[in-house]
């Protein structure tokens, strides 16, 4: 992918699936990964391999107001976990705090650039309550050149998915 050439920060998984950096303001990101099965498991093929990832930011000092090394690492990270560990991601855009659009926006920002090489496959589902009055997205994207990928998008894409409440 092109962005493997681009300044990053450097890295390291943490724990399991627990990735760290830290930028030039002392900011602290954990990129986080976790197995989705909750939504997959009455037909799920092979669940282990579905994360959802996570993305916690512990502030330092002034933030710059476009950090491109920032979105450069979480790139590298993905590429990692889905690409050479063959695990499809779902992202979750939840409105608790108002913002599910600005996650949304910046979700597609960030796969327009790995799908630029057109290995990468995008699916979106909107999960409402019964009055439709709440409403999620769950963003999934897998590496299609991973033998995984035609089962875990199928799962993703069954209408059987209940949300947890």
């Amino acid at each position: 992918m092109k962005f493997l050439k681009m300044e990053t920060y450097n890295w390291k998984e943490k724990e399991n699936y627990s990735f760290e950096f830290i930028t030039d303001t002392y900011d602290v990101y954990w990129v986080n990964f976790k197995e989705k099965e909750e939504h997959f498991t009455d037909f799920c093929s092979d669940c282990r391999d579905i994360y959802e990832i996570e993305i916690k930011r512990e502030k330092g000092n002034k933030r710059k107001s476009e950090d491109v090394k920032i979105k450069n690492t979480i790139l590298m990270i993905l590429e990692e976990v889905m690409s050479n560990r063959c695990h499809s991601i779902v992202y979750i855009c939840d409105n608790s705090d108002g913002k599910a659009k600005c996650r949304e926006l910046l979700f597609e920002k960030y796969y327009e650039e790995i799908e630029d090489e057109k290995k990468i496959e995008k699916f979106v589902k909107s999960m409402c309550d019964e009055e439709l009055a709440d409403c999620i997205s769950l963003n999934f994207i897998a590496d299609k050149n991973c033998e995984n990928y035609e089962d875990n998008a199928t799962d993703f894409m069954c209408q059987h998915i209940e949300i947890e409440e």
